[in-house]
């Protein structure tokens, strides 16, 4: 795949962690897998929405919401 050397910084990075975990077989499953990870929703990016998380329930409502982001 000649991905790599079209993606540079925290994408190529996230590219080479994935790789490595679940090789990417098809330009299909790479575009969903880069989309989900870097697309901005409404509500910010993956990280901004995590780093906004404030604890105002339980300690198990807590923990539900933080298993909603992905392992990256």
């Amino acid at each position: 795949m000649a991905v790599p050397i079209c993606l540079e910084g925290k994408s190529l990075a996230w590219f080479q962690w994935i790789e490595g975990r679940q090789p990417i077989r098809s330009w299909e499953e790479f575009k969903d897998l880069l989309l989900h990870r870097f697309r901005v929703s409404s509500e910010g990016t993956h990280y901004e929405q995590f780093m906004s998380l404030v604890q105002e329930g339980t300690v198990a409502e807590y923990r539900s919401a933080l298993s909603f982001y992905p392992d990256d």
